[in-house]
């Protein structure tokens, strides 16, 4: 049996929920709110609590973060698709100012899927540029299974980039290189010829000899994942934790990741684990913002949930991180970070800064 005191790992998410509802409603916090309600809608998402999504989707006031998470809603949950494609349909022109065009290209799919061809098809009339317009017609065509409705589609698209009034080579590119990714090969090539640019029209001609090469089997293009930029960093403590050299596990954390969470050593002895676990408390603490705090709690979280890892000597952290958000005021000091008068300070990177004096107000949400 630990002896020391454990926090059950699905309380700490809630206890992240908790604490984001308290950080203040005001205007130099907003930016703060809106972090936090960000990242716990996106890890709702990923566990399946939908209606803590839609309660962090309310409370994110950007227009543009409030976008994306309804468009990631669509992509990664088959359950949500249909509630909130409706909405990205009747409010199209909303969402097209805010919506990534990676993000806006990507939901071509489940559009056509849901509210089918013809309406996905309407909806360029809201996109003002015109190489945009030809890009989402390309996009609907190979969302649809049909090949006569694919190239239906696509003839469409080439008589719109005949009609663009500038740079109609690369309109004309965008609709070669769609035919070519799914087979049209006669009509690429017929369509290669109206590029006026001897430069581009080899380049798409290159790539559509390229297609027809692999054709029908095209490459698959794996997404770069999250995190990936940190492996070479995290291996000098992922390979001593995995050889059980916990104590040159953990020197590297305290190292190199003092507020970020390594999954790698959950498995440490209890009081290797729960002396780091305080260390990166006091380095979080140091910090005079909130997302930091809220961020390394959800981290948190989810590397005990992907572990399997039922409980965490984890009651500090609660009572630290848990207890009431960083605000202006309050505690006999009133001084700049802490509702107790504590001051605090700290680099948006997550590494903590040396004490300094108190700045004017207007820093804390900036």
């Amino acid at each position: 049996m630990p002896r020391w005191p454990t926090i059950a790992v699905m309380d700490l998410f809630v206890a992240a929920v908790d604490f984001a509802s308290r950080i203040p409603e005001t205007e130099e916090y907003r930016w703060e709110r809106d972090f936090c309600w960000n990242l716990i809608a996106k890890t709702a998402l990923d566990v399946g609590d939908h209606d803590v999504f839609r309660r962090a989707r309310r409370e994110v006031h950007g227009p543009r973060t409030q976008a994306e998470l309804t468009a990631r809603a669509i992509l990664a949950v088959p359950a949500l698709r249909s509630e909130f494609i409706e909405e990205i349909a009747s409010r199209f022109d909303w969402y097209v100012q805010y919506l990534w065009r990676r993000t806006r290209y990507s939901l071509v799919n489940p559009m056509v899927e849901l509210v089918g061809t013809a309406a996905a098809v309407a909806l360029e009339q809201h996109i003002d540029d015109p190489h945009e317009r030809i890009d989402w017609r390309v996009d609907i065509a190979e969302a649809l299974a049909n090949p006569a409705e694919q190239r239906e589609v696509l003839v469409a698209a080439a008589e719109s980039a005949r009609s663009v009034p500038y740079a109609v080579g690369s309109a004309f590119a965008l609709v070669v290189r769609g035919a070519a990714r799914l087979g049209f090969f006669d009509e690429a090539g017929a369509w290669l010829e109206e590029i006026p640019d001897e430069e581009e029209r080899e380049q798409t001609a290159s790539y559509v000899s390229e297609r027809r090469e692999l054709w029908p089997a095209a490459p698959e293009l794996k997404p770069r994942r999250f995190g990936e930029e940190d492996a070479e960093r995290r291996y000098g403590v992922d390979q001593p934790a995995a050889e059980g050299k916990w104590v040159e596990a953990i020197a590297g954390v305290r190292e190199d990741f003092p507020t970020r969470v390594c999954a790698s050593v959950l498995a440490a002895p209890d009081r290797l684990l729960v002396e780091l676990l305080l260390f990166q408390v006091d380095a979080v603490l140091s910090y005079h913002r909130n997302d930091l705090k809220l961020e390394y709690m959800v981290e948190l979280w989810s590397a005990c949930r992907a572990r399997g890892v039922e409980v965490t000597p984890l009651e500090s952290l609660r009572l630290a991180l848990a207890g009431v958000p960083r605000t202006w005021g309050g505690g006999a000091g009133g001084r700049r970070g802490d509702a107790d008068g504590a001051q605090l300070s700290g680099n948006r990177d997550g590494r903590p800064a040396k004490r300094d004096l108190p700045r004017p107000r207007s820093d804390v949400a900036r």
